[in-house]
């Protein structure tokens, strides 16, 4: 007799095919649940923008049972007016400066995002009320539900579907900590942990350094973010014409955290400036590589080092566009925090590092040593991490193995001959997605 398939509900605001990282951990999960043959029905959100990120709109296609929620949410009317009359979209941080003196663009600057944030925290409730209406049309009988922080209205709605018996297992996913953006907000915060940590049958973070800063209880597991190796055949084969060392960084250098300041790859970009001094390497052929929004900080910090020369700006692309920057990358660059009030930092952009097979450079600011990165890229075997808190040896250990791979790009030999393929595969998706299901009981 055959055995009946597992059902699995997936709860989070971000989903394919948002082009947003957000969106890229509970789609990949959903894609390798259903390829386990357990069948994904999916409570997300609209986005904050009509942007579509390809390989998850490809990975969409897997999914059969795919709800939308479109909730009310001015700040995606705001910035598509703002697109189509070719202004700056109001976000965090982003207000606009004009002459006014310093005072007053700093008052305006926290008015706007204080509105944003407001506006935020409305359509996260509107999306929450219309996400629990959306729970009475499904029939139940799934085995579990996985819903995925932030924002807080994704463990508020899987916590019903428990409650109703809609799902007989809950795991509560966190891929950042758990923070508001006002202090009123605190007591609806408080409530939720407290149910979170009562009900939820699995409680999953991205990073071992998360679950202690959340305080989470002993049972609670880590479930790296990670990388789907099928994103990268996409990318069609591109020839090399040129002769050139590149080095990119993809991605942001804000934060986005209380207390923490930018990312800070200028320790990066200085072992870099070395071999130029030594002669390894002329300036005329390095390229410093940027994709993103914030051209000024990448361009500001290459002039620091005295590569301003060098710099090869992309603009803002989409995700299959960054991938592709990576690929004809010779060095990928990072940079992170680790500091004793925030530990455990380890972004997606790390593992989409990893699945490129390229040598990973990375600084971590901060005065905590022993990071969970520098852990990662020593036991992959996948890059070099040095770290603030071991102070200039870690500096002048950065800039020789920098060198070393800049000797071995120009004898056209491995760059990296440590690699463990066994332990980088262990961060893909499809091998998490597998661990995950043993947790929920449905394989």
């Amino acid at each position: 007799m055959e055995r009946p398939k597992k059902k699995v509900l997936i709860v989070s605001y971000y989903f394919a095919p948002q082009n947003t990282i957000g969106a890229v951990r509970p789609t990949k999960l959903a894609k390798y649940f259903e390829r386990m043959g357990i069948d994904v029905t999916v409570l997300c959100g609209s986005g904050m923008d009509d942007r579509v990120d390809p390989t998850l709109e490809r990975d969409l296609r897997e999914l059969r049972d795919v709800h939308v929620i479109r909730e009310w949410n001015p700040l995606k009317t705001l910035k598509a007016r703002k697109a189509k009359g070719g202004q700056q979209a109001v976000t965090p941080g982003g207000a606009a400066q004009a002459s006014e003196p310093e005072e007053k663009k700093s008052a305006i600057h926290r008015l706007m995002n204080s509105a944003y944030l407001l506006l935020w925290v409305l359509a996260d409730c509107s999306f929450e009320r219309k996400a629990k209406k959306e729970l009475r049309k499904l029939q139940g009988g799934y085995d579990a539900v996985f819903s995925s922080y932030a924002p807080m209205s994704a463990h508020e709605i899987a916590a019903l579907a428990k409650k109703r018996g809609l799902a007989k297992r809950w795991a509560a996913d966190f891929r950042d900590e758990m923070g508001v953006s006002f202090r009123w907000q605190n007591g609806r915060m408080k409530r939720l942990r407290k149910c979170v940590e009562r009900d939820a049958d699995v409680l999953t973070a991205v990073s071992k350094g998360t679950l202690e800063a959340m305080g989470m209880p002993e049972r609670a597991k880590v479930l790296l973010n990670g990388f789907d190796r099928e994103d990268a055949p996409e990318l069609p084969a591109v020839e090399r014409k040129d002769d050139f060392f590149r080095a990119a960084y993809c991605g942001q250098f804000h934060m986005g955290r209380k207390g923490v300041g930018d990312r800070d790859i200028t320790p990066v970009m200085a072992a870099l400036a070395k071999l130029t001094e030594k002669g390894i390497l002329p300036k005329e052929r390095l390229r410093l590589c940027y994709a993103g929004t914030q051209e000024e900080v990448f361009v500001r910090y290459a002039k620091q080092c005295g590569l301003e020369e060098c710099v090869e700006l992309h603009g803002s692309v989409s995700r299959e566009e960054s991938l592709k920057i990576q690929a004809q990358a010779d060095l990928l660059m990072m940079a992170s925090w680790n500091t004793a009030a925030q530990t455990g930092i380890l972004t997606g952009k790390l593992f989409e590092y990893l699945m490129m097979g390229k040598p990973i450079v990375c600084y971590m600011s901060g005065e905590a040593a022993n990071s969970e990165m520098k852990a990662l890229l020593e036991k992959t075997g996948a890059g070099f991490c040095g770290e603030q808190a071991a102070g200039q040896a870690d500096r002048l250990r950065m800039e020789d193995y920098v060198e070393r791979l800049a000797t071995r790009w120009l004898r056209g030999e491995n760059p990296l001959p440590d690699r463990s393929a066994e332990n980088v595969e262990a961060c893909a998706y499809d091998h998490l997605s597998k661990e995950l299901a043993h947790w929920l009981e449905l394989i």
